[in-house]
């Protein structure tokens, strides 16, 4: 694991504490965007975050590796309602957006392709102290990016969070309008999981 200060552009700074060790490479290429931009920029404003320039291969086997870990042998379903992995609001709009789907089996299919992934295509700092990891099918490299991250749960413990979906060749916003004007149930279940994230 890796743990290093960065410093913001106002002089806010922020313990990283990630799963990865990174190279001292990678240190100063994440403390050089952080001194670039202001922490909520990056968290508001740049939504797909900013890419490093490398991940090793033992950095990506590291990430599938710990995936695993926490997830092995629990259905999708339990991993949702138990929270070992988190639906961001953010990302289950604009997944349900993209792909024409608003229920709670698509979010459930959407972890099913989680727990399958098996290597890793780039890393981004998003402002968080954990990156963002996207993670593919080897045997699918057209199918979907699931980018994930690693945060800590209500229990102590590293839990994984579903930031976003991103099928390739697509374009989301124009596909349909808000899902929250097409379906009031999908409305009222993205409700619970604001209200999950924001511990109401």
């Amino acid at each position: 694991m890796s743990r290093f200060t960065v410093t913001f552009r106002d002089e806010e700074t922020l313990v990283i504490n990630d799963i990865i060790l990174f190279e001292q490479d990678q240190i100063k290429e994440i403390r050089g965007i952080a001194a670039d931009f202001l922490q909520s920029q990056l968290r508001r404003e740049e939504k797909h975050g900013k890419d490093l320039s490398y991940i090793t291969e033992k950095q990506k086997q590291t990430v599938i590796h710990y995936k695993d870990q926490i997830i092995s042998g629990i259905p999708a379903a339990k991993l949702l309602d138990d929270e070992i992995i988190q639906v961001s609001l953010y990302s289950s709009e604009r997944s349900l957006k993209r792909i024409r789907s608003n229920d709670r089996d698509t979010i459930i299919g959407l972890i099913n392709r989680v727990k399958n992934t098996d290597t890793v295509t780039k890393a981004q700092f998003k402002g968080y102290p954990s990156l963002s990891y996207t993670t593919l099918e080897k045997e699918n490299p057209e199918g979907m990016k699931l980018p994930i991250s690693f945060v800590w749960g209500k229990k102590g413990n590293h839990v994984i969070k579903m930031i976003t979906v991103a099928p390739r060749n697509v374009e989301g916003e124009a596909m349909e309008t808000s899902i929250t004007e097409t379906n009031p149930e999908t409305a009222a279940m993205l409700e619970e999981i604001k209200k999950r994230l924001n511990g109401d």
